[in-house]
């Protein structure tokens, strides 16, 4: 409300109810109109009307609000890998702990997307830290990962832009609790988006879903290297029945998947017995290795 001020000239018909003062409301009340009050509906603010009602309108019916899973503003857990900077260690395992997901599964993401190959020294496995904090700060950009690539995707996590722009870009300010604009070529960014679409790959949904609520994922402790796989295959090829992994199923759905299988089933099985993290304990399972007896799929 807000205390009303304002002149008038008394022109009603009603000779009793003609005063020399102004009057607040009903005339016949006699109220002073130093009294008189406005009161407006309440219109919140750009946050909660444009975004968070934005979203809920467009989220998919059954998805809740994922304001209550908490932001982890820091990581409080590290990860050990030689061929990764301290800082953008620190930005897998702040995205991990948000998004209740192994910290071996996120690593083993970035490494093959923004680095292009496991145990590489180029692209994201370059930077030094002053560069990963440089291109993870707000509205940054990493140049050199930035062109689309032929399947539409870009940035550190080479996701597509039309997947990320389409709710998970909101994943960096929902799981630290910031307020920047998000954009896919942006370290920080990409991490984080890449983090909520593998937490999503672990319902039971043909496909990872926008507005997903981490914290139904159970803790990342009690994944087992099965659930890491269905995780992976979902990132891959973006649909599957729930009950399988990519690394069961030959051909892969999608062509760049072949290529895949080969890589990211061993790798996940590799690192979560060899990656050094106090994010989670090691994940339960064996997996599905793939071997050279197992026929590839043919890329032409």
């Amino acid at each position: 409300k807000a205390p009303a001020i304002y002149s008038s000239q008394n022109t009603g018909a009603d000779s009793a109810l003609l005063t020399s003062q102004t009057l607040a409301g009903n005339p016949a009340e006699q109220r002073s109109g130093s009294t008189a009050e406005i009161y407006f509906p309440h219109v919140g603010s750009v946050y909660d009307y444009f975004l968070k009602d934005i979203q809920k309108a467009l989220r998919p019916k059954g998805i809740e609000d994922t304001q209550n899973a908490p932001p982890v503003t820091a990581p409080t857990c590290t990860i050990q890998k030689s061929n990764m900077s301290q800082a953008l260690l620190a930005i897998v395992a702040q995205a991990s702990q948000w998004a209740h997901i192994p910290a071996q599964l996120l690593t083993t993401v970035v490494e093959k997307e923004g680095c292009g190959s496991f145990g590489s020294t180029s692209g994201l496995c370059s930077l030094s830290d002053a560069q990963v904090l440089q291109y993870s700060a707000p509205g940054a950009q990493w140049p050199n990962n930035c062109r689309t690539s032929i399947s539409a995707a870009s940035g550190p996590t080479q996701i597509i832009n039309g997947v990320f722009q389409s709710g998970w870009n909101t994943a960096v300010n929902v799981g630290t609790g910031d307020t920047r604009t998000p954009n896919n070529c942006n370290i920080k960014d990409s991490i984080f988006a890449a983090a909520w679409i593998l937490s999503a790959g672990y319902a039971n949904n043909l496909t990872p879903q926008v507005g997903y609520d981490v914290s139904q994922s159970p803790a990342a402790s009690t994944w087992t290297v099965t659930d890491m796989e269905r995780s992976l295959t979902k990132w891959v090829n973006g649909y599957l029945n729930p009950g399988q992994q990519l690394c069961t199923n030959r051909p892969a759905l999608l062509p760049a998947a072949c290529y895949f299988t080969q890589t990211y089933c061993n790798k996940i099985i590799q690192y979560n017995n060899s990656i050094t993290t106090t994010c989670n304990t090691a994940a339960t399972g064996g997996g599905v290795a793939i071997t050279p007896d197992v026929p590839a799929c043919n890329i032409n």
